[in-house]
Protein backbone atom coordinates (compact mmCIF):
# COMPACT_ATOMS: atom_id res chain seq x y z
CA UNK A 1 0.00 0.00 0.00
CA UNK A 2 2.83 2.38 0.89
CA UNK A 3 4.48 1.68 -2.45
CA UNK A 4 1.24 2.52 -4.27
CA UNK A 5 0.84 5.78 -2.35
CA UNK A 6 4.47 6.68 -3.08
CA UNK A 7 4.02 5.93 -6.79
CA UNK A 8 0.82 7.99 -7.02
CA UNK A 9 2.42 10.86 -5.13
CA UNK A 10 5.43 10.79 -7.45
CA UNK A 11 3.21 10.86 -10.51
CA UNK A 12 1.23 13.78 -9.08
CA UNK A 13 4.40 15.74 -8.32
CA UNK A 14 5.73 15.14 -11.83
CA UNK A 15 2.41 16.27 -13.30
CA UNK A 16 2.43 19.47 -11.25
CA UNK A 17 6.02 20.19 -12.29
CA UNK A 18 5.17 19.58 -15.95
CA UNK A 19 2.06 21.77 -15.75
CA UNK A 20 4.00 24.58 -14.07
CA UNK A 21 6.69 24.39 -16.76
CA UNK A 22 4.15 24.51 -19.58
CA UNK A 23 2.34 27.48 -18.05
CA UNK A 24 5.56 29.39 -17.40
CA UNK A 25 6.62 28.83 -21.01
CA UNK A 26 3.23 30.00 -22.27
CA UNK A 27 3.40 33.25 -20.28
CA UNK A 28 7.13 33.86 -20.76
CA UNK A 29 8.82 36.76 -22.54
CA UNK A 30 11.56 35.61 -24.88
CA UNK A 31 15.07 36.99 -25.00
CA UNK A 32 16.92 37.63 -28.22
CA UNK A 33 19.83 39.46 -29.77
CA UNK A 34 19.59 43.23 -29.83
CA UNK A 35 18.98 44.58 -33.30
CA UNK A 36 21.68 46.46 -35.17
CA UNK A 37 21.73 50.22 -35.45
CA UNK A 38 20.48 50.25 -39.03
CA UNK A 39 21.47 53.16 -41.22
CA UNK A 40 17.91 53.49 -42.48
CA UNK A 41 15.65 51.62 -40.03
CA UNK A 42 12.25 50.65 -41.37
CA UNK A 43 8.83 50.78 -39.74
CA UNK A 44 6.38 47.90 -39.35
CA UNK A 45 2.78 47.70 -38.23
CA UNK A 46 2.10 44.58 -36.17
CA UNK A 47 -1.56 43.47 -36.18
CA UNK A 48 -2.12 40.95 -33.41
CA UNK A 49 -4.73 38.21 -33.01
CA UNK A 50 -7.64 39.84 -34.84
CA UNK A 51 -9.27 36.44 -35.17
CA UNK A 52 -12.75 34.96 -35.19
CA UNK A 53 -11.96 33.15 -31.92
CA UNK A 54 -11.57 36.54 -30.26
CA UNK A 55 -14.13 38.45 -32.31
CA UNK A 56 -15.90 39.99 -29.30
CA UNK A 57 -12.77 41.99 -28.56
CA UNK A 58 -11.67 42.39 -32.17
CA UNK A 59 -14.91 44.05 -33.24
CA UNK A 60 -14.44 46.78 -30.64
CA UNK A 61 -11.36 48.09 -32.42
CA UNK A 62 -11.83 46.92 -36.01
CA UNK A 63 -12.43 50.43 -37.38
CA UNK A 64 -9.29 51.85 -35.74
CA UNK A 65 -7.20 48.83 -36.78
CA UNK A 66 -8.31 49.10 -40.41
CA UNK A 67 -7.64 52.83 -40.34
CA UNK A 68 -4.05 52.20 -39.26
CA UNK A 69 -3.63 49.42 -41.84
CA UNK A 70 -4.67 51.86 -44.58
CA UNK A 71 -2.29 54.50 -43.23
CA UNK A 72 0.80 52.27 -43.10
CA UNK A 73 -0.08 50.56 -46.37
CA UNK A 74 -0.24 53.93 -48.13
CA UNK A 75 3.22 54.70 -46.77
CA UNK A 76 4.54 51.37 -48.08
CA UNK A 77 5.60 50.36 -44.60
CA UNK A 78 5.83 46.68 -43.68
CA UNK A 79 2.58 45.12 -42.47
CA UNK A 80 2.77 42.00 -40.31
CA UNK A 81 -0.17 39.92 -39.07
CA UNK A 82 0.05 37.58 -36.10
CA UNK A 83 -2.29 34.65 -35.46
CA UNK A 84 -2.65 32.58 -32.32
CA UNK A 85 -2.84 28.89 -33.22
CA UNK A 86 -2.49 26.08 -30.70
CA UNK A 87 -1.41 22.53 -31.49
CA UNK A 88 -4.04 19.87 -30.94
CA UNK A 89 -1.49 17.72 -29.12
CA UNK A 90 -1.03 20.32 -26.37
CA UNK A 91 -3.69 18.61 -24.27
CA UNK A 92 -2.98 20.22 -20.91
CA UNK A 93 -3.00 23.86 -21.97
CA UNK A 94 -5.81 23.26 -24.44
CA UNK A 95 -7.89 22.04 -21.51
CA UNK A 96 -7.04 25.21 -19.59
CA UNK A 97 -7.80 27.35 -22.66
CA UNK A 98 -11.05 25.47 -23.30
CA UNK A 99 -9.76 24.37 -26.74
CA UNK A 100 -9.64 27.93 -28.05
CA UNK A 101 -7.89 28.69 -31.35
CA UNK A 102 -6.95 25.12 -32.23
CA UNK A 103 -5.06 24.63 -35.49
CA UNK A 104 -7.43 23.87 -38.35
CA UNK A 105 -10.46 25.40 -36.64
CA UNK A 106 -12.38 28.28 -38.21
CA UNK A 107 -11.70 30.38 -35.13
CA UNK A 108 -8.05 30.87 -36.05
CA UNK A 109 -9.00 32.79 -39.20
CA UNK A 110 -9.03 36.58 -39.19
CA UNK A 111 -12.34 38.33 -38.57
CA UNK A 112 -13.97 38.95 -41.98
CA UNK A 113 -13.91 42.74 -41.63
CA UNK A 114 -10.15 42.93 -41.09
CA UNK A 115 -8.16 44.48 -43.93
CA UNK A 116 -5.37 42.03 -44.67
CA UNK A 117 -2.99 44.05 -46.83
CA UNK A 118 0.05 41.74 -46.91
CA UNK A 119 1.02 38.10 -46.89
CA UNK A 120 3.38 38.57 -43.95
CA UNK A 121 1.43 36.29 -41.61
CA UNK A 122 3.01 34.47 -38.68
CA UNK A 123 1.49 32.11 -36.13
CA UNK A 124 2.34 31.71 -32.47
CA UNK A 125 1.43 29.22 -29.77
CA UNK A 126 2.56 31.41 -26.89
CA UNK A 127 1.67 34.95 -25.91
CA UNK A 128 4.95 36.40 -27.13
CA UNK A 129 5.03 36.64 -30.94
CA UNK A 130 8.84 36.61 -30.84
CA UNK A 131 8.65 32.99 -29.71
CA UNK A 132 8.24 32.32 -33.43
CA UNK A 133 11.82 32.57 -34.70
CA UNK A 134 10.61 33.10 -38.27
CA UNK A 135 8.84 36.29 -37.20
CA UNK A 136 11.91 37.41 -35.26
CA UNK A 137 14.15 36.75 -38.28
CA UNK A 138 11.75 38.50 -40.65
CA UNK A 139 11.98 41.77 -38.74
CA UNK A 140 15.78 41.59 -38.70
CA UNK A 141 15.99 40.69 -42.40
CA UNK A 142 13.83 43.71 -43.26
CA UNK A 143 15.80 45.99 -40.94
CA UNK A 144 12.79 46.98 -38.90
CA UNK A 145 13.68 49.41 -36.14
CA UNK A 146 10.27 50.76 -35.11
CA UNK A 147 7.19 48.61 -34.43
CA UNK A 148 3.66 49.99 -34.16
CA UNK A 149 1.32 47.56 -32.40
CA UNK A 150 -2.44 47.11 -32.68
CA UNK A 151 -4.76 44.25 -31.77
CA UNK A 152 -5.32 42.11 -28.71
CA UNK A 153 -5.20 41.09 -25.95
CA UNK A 154 -3.53 44.08 -24.36
CA UNK A 155 -2.86 42.43 -21.02
CA UNK A 156 -1.41 39.27 -22.50
CA UNK A 157 -0.16 38.86 -26.07
CA UNK A 158 0.33 42.56 -26.76
CA UNK A 159 2.08 43.06 -23.42
CA UNK A 160 4.40 40.04 -23.77
CA UNK A 161 5.26 40.82 -27.40
CA UNK A 162 6.03 44.46 -26.66
CA UNK A 163 8.27 43.47 -23.75
CA UNK A 164 10.11 41.01 -26.00
CA UNK A 165 10.56 43.77 -28.59
CA UNK A 166 12.03 46.09 -25.95
CA UNK A 167 14.54 43.40 -24.96
CA UNK A 168 15.71 43.42 -28.57
CA UNK A 169 16.00 47.26 -28.59
CA UNK A 170 13.11 47.98 -30.95
CA UNK A 171 11.37 51.31 -30.69
CA UNK A 172 7.73 50.46 -29.93
CA UNK A 173 4.51 52.43 -30.24
CA UNK A 174 1.08 51.18 -29.18
CA UNK A 175 -1.88 52.75 -30.96
CA UNK A 176 -4.17 53.02 -27.97
CA UNK A 177 -7.60 53.06 -29.60
CA UNK A 178 -6.58 50.13 -31.83
CA UNK A 179 -5.51 47.86 -28.97
CA UNK A 180 -7.87 46.31 -26.46
CA UNK A 181 -8.13 43.90 -23.56
CA UNK A 182 -10.99 42.13 -21.86
CA UNK A 183 -9.53 43.61 -18.68
CA UNK A 184 -9.74 47.32 -19.49
CA UNK A 185 -8.76 48.58 -16.04
CA UNK A 186 -5.77 46.25 -15.89
CA UNK A 187 -4.71 47.21 -19.42
CA UNK A 188 -4.42 50.81 -18.26
CA UNK A 189 -1.79 49.71 -15.76
CA UNK A 190 0.00 47.63 -18.41
CA UNK A 191 0.21 50.62 -20.75
CA UNK A 192 1.49 52.85 -17.97
CA UNK A 193 4.19 50.29 -17.11
CA UNK A 194 5.24 49.96 -20.75
CA UNK A 195 5.24 53.72 -21.21
CA UNK A 196 7.66 54.03 -18.28
CA UNK A 197 9.95 51.64 -20.15
CA UNK A 198 9.96 53.83 -23.24
CA UNK A 199 6.93 52.62 -25.20
CA UNK A 200 5.11 55.44 -26.97
CA UNK A 201 1.33 55.60 -26.57
CA UNK A 202 -0.65 57.46 -29.22
CA UNK A 203 -4.13 57.33 -30.69
CA UNK A 204 -4.86 56.75 -34.36
CA UNK A 205 -6.10 60.36 -34.56
CA UNK A 206 -2.73 61.61 -33.29
CA UNK A 207 -0.94 59.35 -35.77
CA UNK A 208 -3.05 60.18 -38.78
CA UNK A 209 -3.41 63.96 -38.85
Amino acid sequence: MKNLIFALTSVLILFVIFAAYQLSKFFSVSSGSKISQYQNPKTALLVMDMQIEFSDSAQKIIAAVNKTVDYFSAKNDTLVYIKTQYHKSDYLLNFVRKNAALEGANGVNFVPDLKVASQNIFTKDRMDAFSNSEFDDFLVKNQIGHIFVVGLDGCYCVDKTVRAALRRSYKVTIITDAAVSKKDAEFGGVKESLNQQGVELISSAELIK
